[in-house]
Order: structure tokens, then sequence, then C-alpha cells
């Protein structure tokens, strides 16, 4: 028997469209043979067929099966095809970026040219840094960095930015999603956010698409179970890559879906289960599938019906999958060895020979093919059954509802959950009753002597400076959802204003409840104003002081990039707001150069309402119970000269009445005796409305990922 014993023949099957790749079987596979070297170097005389002599079942029969399997899908898949797919040709797409200092250029991809075929499950692989990912980046519109060159159609015409948001979907190599939301509302918000309509029927045919896809993602052992994040156990790591696809499927119902590294971080049976699950969608919805992966296993390779290889940012492969790539590097003379894994000898290939395998595509008649097919693409000589793309202006909003029923969606749907969530309402409001519980421990039932009046003042001040200091909580938790929001605000899922809203609407409540809840513990404890008039305004600008640290606490979150700048930041915006808030620095004697500060800072108008709430129209006679009013306690707190106490006790001494102590008096001290509570209110709550504008920027405007 000769070398090539393991095969007898290849038998081409008839070409069945333009698009529908030619067939090759094999036939007669051997056994795995002696593990020997993968490549054999360039002028070795070994034909092709030797190559795959002595190949395993799993290595070449699979892959020969694959084809067989993968056409007849597409073939019996026809109506699907025409109904889902697209066809993307790429047509010398590139990208460069600029260095640090700017004055040269770095390339990331060079001339990628070729077709997609509606239907076809296509796979990017090449070694780490050959620009998988900024292709893919480059063909679904995500690209944020560089230059870009050539052009990418889609069913032969160039897409906008919202038609590709609204006909395709991407998948992220890492999952972005809110850990305290099952797996069921995950998808849930999906639907009722991106598919259009709100009456009954169109709600029934979401809750029934949510099920399907449930179904087709394999989910449903864990539809009740949370997502997870790093502080709260969830779903393992396949789970949270279905979900991610099966959120996508009911986001749009796409015609092609963008997938990086969807088998990355998992072992090889997730990772297999996860490709079955696409592949499932490709045999029958029909989409066109395009992924990016650094090795598949032979089992998950097998799947693709197109490979697209490349090394240094330039092709050295982009044609058929299963057999072919072996073929045609077997005519550069490196030819594939038996017991070895597919995917890995052609990653070594290119990787050991970049510059050969990228010469030798340029010039090959593969190459020249697919130049010709995207320029019979960009011709529009498509297939009968391909649907042209809407593409005219105005016609292809990429939101799926108006901006009032969205908003709706998102408090019912996304913000709900988080209700439920033990730690939302012990970061809101639990804090918040701990820190009360602990000052009111230090500072109980105050009397209105000297002493007890600085120590009132003193707590009247934490007060208000205490919320910006909490605000870090907001910080935190919009620095965990920025990379949700920005792939939602990619996929066209709700408007930046409506995040913003909505995050305010569903958080007014628990600030509602936080303020009560802290207002009423401490409050009475310390012995603030006994009149319930005066309580009511205690809570009402303790209700307005949270909801400002909490937009501030958002807006740097938002708006400053990286994972230590926003923490950073607000305790020197807090520090500084403390220090010109008057009570540290009296307001007469702040340097000119922060008066401007003073005027614009919300917690001196807001320790201005609560001070003028406690004293304003008071007269305190606590002191009177001392023999020398009070004057002892209050000397031991004051740096006085020895002259001056004993003169400010003998003028005691000879007092026949106690002179109260008026709360006009105490405003005096802060300059605040002009003051009146309801307009130092107004004043604070100016800031709300331009906080608010500045988290809203900060969503909108401020880019957090570069790619």
């Amino acid at each position: 028997m000769s070398d090539n014993r393991c095969v007898d023949d290849f038998k081409a099957a008839p070409t069945q469209s333009r698009h529908i790749p030619r067939q090759t079987t094999f036939e007669r596979p051997c056994t795995m043979g002696a593990n020997q070297s993968r490549i054999r170097k360039r002028g070795e005389n070994t034909s092709f067929h030797d190559a795959v002599a002595g190949e395993s079942l799993d290595d070449v029969e699979t892959a020969a099966r694959s084809e067989d399997a993968s056409n007849a899908s597409m073939m019996g898949a026809g109506p699907a095809r025409g109904r889902n797919g697209l066809t993307i040709a790429l047509d010398g797409v590139g990208n460069e970026i600029k260095l640090g200092n700017g004055s040269s250029t770095k390339v990331i991809l060079k001339s990628i040219t070729g077709v997609i075929s509606a239907g076809e499950m296509a796979a990017i692989m090449g070694p780490s840094g050959a620009g998988k990912t900024s292709l893919l980046d480059c063909i679904s519109m995500r690209k944020t960095e560089g230059v870009m060159a050539g052009k990418i159609l889609f069913d032969g015409v160039q897409p906008s930015l919202d038609t590709v948001k609204k006909y395709t979907a991407y998948v992220p190599q890492i999952e972005a999603f809110f850990g305290g939301a099952t797996v069921y509302e995950t998808i849930l918000f999906a639907a009722m956010i991106k598919l259009p309509g709100t009456s009954a029927a169109d709600v029934a045919s979401k809750m029934e698409r949510i099920e399907h896809v449930i179904d087709q993602m394999n989910l449903d052992k864990c539809r009740d179970t949370l997502v997870g994040s790093h502080i709260i156990r969830g779903i393992s790591g396949g789970e949270l890559k279905r979900l991610a696809v099966a959120s996508s499927l009911c986001a749009c119902n796409p015609r092609a879906m963008f997938l990086d590294e969807p088998t990355s971080g998992l072992d090889s049976t997730m990772a297999a289960d996860v490709i079955k699950c696409l592949s499932r969608l490709q045999a029958e919805d029909g989409r066109t599938l395009l992924l990016t992966i650094h090795q598949p296993s032979m089992h998950v390779y097998q799947t693709f019906n197109k490979l697209i290889l490349l090394s240094g940012g330039e092709l050295t492969y982009f044609g058929n999958a299963g057999h072919h790539p072996m073929e045609f590097f077997a005519t550069q003379g490196f030819t594939y060895e038996a017991g070895f894994n597919i995917t890995e000898f052609l990653i070594d290939t290119v990787s050991q020979s970049s510059e050969a395998c990228t010469s030798y595509y340029a010039k090959s008649s593969l190459c020249s093919e697919n130049i010709k097919e995207v320029e019979e693409i960009a011709l529009l000589k498509l297939p009968m059954n391909a649907v042209t793309i809407n593409n005219e202006p105005g016609k292809d909003s990429p939101y799926a509802h108006g901006p009032l029923t969205e908003l709706w969606i998102m408090i019912k749907f996304k913000d709900g959950p988080k209700w439920r969530y033990a730690v939302f309402w012990f970061t809101r409001c639990g804090l918040y009753m701990i820190l009360a519980g602990l000052l009111s421990l230090f500072f109980y039932q105050q009397d209105r002597a000297p002493s007890g009046i600085l120590n009132l003042n003193g707590i009247a001040f934490i007060a208000c400076i205490l919320p910006s200091f909490m605000a870090q909580v907001h910080t935190e938790e919009v620095k965990m959802e920025r990379e949700v929001y920005t792939r939602e605000f990619h996929d066209s899922f709700y408007r930046p204003g409506n995040y913003v809203a909505s995050k305010i609407i569903a958080e007014l409540p628990m600030t509602m409840l936080a303020s009560i809840a802290f207002s009423a513990i401490l409050y009475w404890c310390v012995g603030f104003n006994p009149s319930f008039s005066a309580f009511c305004f205690f809570v009402l600008t303790s209700f307005i002081n949270f909801t400002i640290a909490q937009l501030i606490g958002c807006t740097i979150s938002a708006a400053i990039p990286g994972e230590i700048g926003p923490a950073s930041l607000l305790p020197i915006i807090a520090t500084l707001n403390m220090l010109v808030g008057g009570f540290f620095i009296r307001a007469k004697t702040i340097h000119d150069m922060w008066k401007w500060l003073y005027t614009v800072s919300f917690i001196q108008w807001v320790w201005s309402a609560l001070m003028v709430n406690e004293y304003q129209g008071r007269q305190f006679f606590d002191h009177c119970d001392s023999t020398t009013g009070g004057l002892d306690d209050l000397v031991d707190q004051l740096s006085l000269p020895e002259s001056s106490v004993q003169s400010l006790r003998m003028f005691a001494a000879n007092q026949n009445e106690c002179d109260p102590i008026t709360g006009e008096s105490v405003l005096r001290t802060f300059s605040l005796e002009s003051r009146n509570r309801w307009s130092s209110l107004l004043y604070a709550s100016l800031s709300v409305p331009v906080y608010l504008f500045t988290f809203y920027l900060g969503v909108s405007r401020v880019r957090h990922e570069k790619r």
C-alpha cells in the first residue's frame, strides 16, 4: 500500500452557487500515526496526500464531514439564509494608528479583501497581535482608534452606523451584565427594550421569543440564577457566554453576529457547547456568524465554513475552512503531519513564516478570486435570495421605542430587580442608618449651653458633609456599569439621556427613604429643634443634599476615565467644598481666591439652611443653671489670655439676671444672621440641574473604551 493509503481520492462536489464553497470529501481515513513534526519545511519532497497519510479520524474525516454537513445545512436552509443572513464583503479594509508622539504610525490591518457569504460561520484566526479583534471591530463599526481604509459592504451597500446597530449584534470577549439580575431578567430586558411594540400581542410575541432563545442557548437550567459579579456568586463562564449570545438574539433578531473570542476562558467542553449553540443558530436561522478565535479544538474548527487567517495585520488565507487551508499551505511547502491539531499547524506556520505566507497569498489565485468576488458584490451581483438593507437616511432609527416608552421599560425591567438586591438596600439606606446611630452615640442629647451649642454646630456640619464622602458608593457603581451602558449604547438599547433619567428616578425613592431614616435617628437623638416642621425641613434638606452628592459621584465616574481617577477625585472635591463650607473657616476670613467657591458650594448653602432652621427666632437658657452662666465650659474650649478670662468671670459673677443666648447671636458667629432657610435650600437645589447635566455629558460624550 502506498504512502497515501489513508486517502484514496478527493471528490469535488458541484458548486451550488457563487457563495456556497466547493465541497471536498476525504474517504477511507486510517488511524492516527505516530506524533511527528507538525510542519515540514519548504523544499522537502512531500505531497499533500502524503501529509495527510496516517491522519486521525478527528483531524481529517471530521474536517471533511464538517464541509459535507455544512454544505447540506446551507443548501437546506436556503430560505432561512435569504431571510436572515447578510453577505459581508471586505474591500481593501485597513487600519493604522498614530503612536505616542504622533510622528509615526503603526499599521494594524492592511488590505483585507474577501467575502463572507450569507449564512456562513466564519472564523478569524491568527497569532496574538495579528489583528483579529481589530478586524472584527472594523467590520462591526466599533473601531474607535486610528484611520480606517477601504470599504465594508453589507449585501452590496455601505451601511450606516445605525443600520449596523439595527441588523447586527456584537458579543464582546468580556461580558458585562448587572450581576443582581437573573438570567431570565437579563434576557427579558433585552427583548423588551430592543424589540418594538408594547401591546398585549407584542408582549406575548416577545415572551415566546425569549423562551425560544433560552431553549436555543440551553439556558433553561440557570434561568432563575443570578448572573453574578465579583461580589455575587452567579452562573458559570460557559453560561455567561451563552447568555451574551441570547441577549443579542433577543435584542434585535440580528442577521449577522460578531463574536470576539466566544470561547476564551472556557475549558474544551464548555467551548464546544458554546460553538454548538452558535452552529445551531446558523443551521436554524441562517444567520451570518463571524467570530475571532485563537486556537480552537478540532471539534470547534469543524463547524466553520470559512477561515480568515491573519499574521501581522495581513492576510495569509481567506477562503473555505475544513481541509482547504492545509491544501493551500501544502502548495507553499508547509505540509501537515499526522497527529496534531490542524489549527496549531496553521498558527505555527504563519507565526514562523509570516512574510512568506503573506507574500504568497497576495500573489495567489485565491487572492485574485476574492478580489473578483468583492467586485461583483460591489456591482450588486448578489444571489436572488439576498435582501438588500434599507439604508435610506431617516428610515432606520436604531431605537425600538420612543423616549418615554423606553424610559418606562428601563425603570421596570432594568432598575426594578435592584430593589430586591440586599447590597442595594445596605449601601443606600443601611449605611446611613448605621452612621446616624454612631453619631447619635457621640452627640446624644446636647443642651444649649455654650459648649452644647458648639457641639450642635459640629454635628450639623457633619450631617452636611457626610453624603459627599458617601457618594463613593455611586462612583463605584457607575464605574462598574460603564462597560454595561457602553455596550448597550453601541447596540442602541436606549438613549444616554434615558440612562441618566432612569438611574435618578430609580434612586429617588431609596434616597428619600435614606433621608427619612437618617434624619429620624440623628435629629431626635441629638436633640435638634423639637418643632415637627423643623424636622420635616431637616429631612427635605437631607434629601436635597443626598441627591446632589449622588449626582456628583455619578458625574465623576462617568466623566473621568480609568479605575483610579474617579476614586481619587471625589475626596478632593468633597474636601474643597468642606473647607469653604463656613464652619472650619469663617466666611469673612476665606481667602479671596476661594470666595467664588464659597458662593457656589452646595455644602455651605445646605449648612446655612440647617443652621437657620435650628437657631432663627429661638432663645436658650440652659446656661443659666451654671453659677458662671456656662462660662467655664466655654472658656475651657477657647484660647484666651488669663486676664481676659478673669474679667469674664467677674462680669458673669456680677450679673443678677441670666440673659438668654439668642439664635441670632449663634448665626452671627458664622455670618448667617441675614440668611433665610428656604432661600438657602433653593440655592443649594440649583446644584441638582447643574450636576444632572454634567452627568449626562459624561455618559454621552466621554468614551471609556479604546478599540
